[in-house]
């Protein structure tokens, strides 16, 4: 991906100016990492920039929404920055942060849902075991169910409608016993 950006910054120069902000007696990139990485590679001296007077929040909603515009991030990075301003560093709730990156409420409450999942469910995520969508069915089930339901998704490719009706089924007491669910 950063060989096809070089390659067209060589053809074609760089068609949009890197975002900078004054930061501790210095600068710092605010958007355009990968443009500034590719105009480096090719030892560009002087490269177009704007200079813009950003706080750390504003820095920060920035570079999400331009990771999320890029599809730079996975589904957990998503999570833990959407986590991180609303929760770590409280710069606002998560209908102020949809809006400010333009999703919507709901898209950014299931991200953070993720986080609450146990580790080992987490990697079937980032091995793209479990799409996002099957992981936000296991959100909703106590832990001691979680792993297990995962393994039967997993191994039985189970639809969205197949997990909820897994779901039923042990909300009603029933545990799940091999395949016979």
């Amino acid at each position: 991906e950063i060989e096809s950006l070089i390659s067209s910054i060589k053809e074609h120069g760089l068609l949009q100016a890197i975002l900078i902000r004054p930061y501790q007696n210095s600068f710092e990139i605010v958007a355009g990492h990968r443009r500034f990485h590719a105009c480096k590679s090719l030892r560009w001296r002087h490269i177009p920039c704007k200079i813009k007077e950003l706080s750390d929040k504003q820095a920060f909603e920035i570079q999400i929404t331009e990771n999320i515009q890029r599809k730079s991030m996975s589904y957990l990075e998503e999570a833990e920055a959407f986590r991180k301003y609303v929760q770590d560093l409280g710069w606002g709730g998560v209908s102020e942060l949809a809006r400010k990156i333009g999703k919507s409420e709901e898209y950014v409450s299931h991200r953070i849902q993720l986080l609450k999942l146990p580790q080992d469910i987490k990697e079937k995520i980032m091995l793209n075991k479990l799409n996002i969508s099957q992981a936000l069915e296991l959100t909703s089930l106590p832990n001691e169910n979680i792993v297990q339901l995962s393994n039967h998704i997993i191994e039985n490719e189970l639809t969205i409608r197949q997990i909820r009706s897994v779901k039923t089924i042990l909300s009603k007491g029933k545990h799940m016993e091999g395949d016979q669910i």
